[in-house]
């Protein structure tokens, strides 16, 4: 897997967002959502930025501790080799 950057921030209609990992020259995120800290609320709350991120161009993977990290870094390559033949 590719460098990452964490709690990279992202400007979207002047509101500043987060991405948990990101690759900013491939516009890829991913998300790691645990249940400890998302409850209803936040699960809207990771919803309406996640929407917003998509319709900004980004690509965003959502990752739990449940699924497997060679599970993840296929899929962060396969969203990075796109992003890669989009550009």
């Amino acid at each position: 897997m590719p460098q990452f950057e964490t709690q990279y921030e992202v400007v979207v209609d002047g509101r500043v967002l987060h991405l948990d990992f990101a690759w900013p020259d491939h516009m890829v995120g991913l998300e790691y959502m645990g249940k400890a800290d998302h409850g209803m609320d936040q699960v809207d709350s990771d919803a309406r930025r996640r929407g917003q991120l998509t319709a900004a161009g980004w690509r965003v993977l959502d990752a739990t501790a449940g699924i497997a990290l060679r599970d993840i870094v296929r899929w962060v390559d396969q969203a990075l080799a796109i992003a890669r033949r989009v550009q």
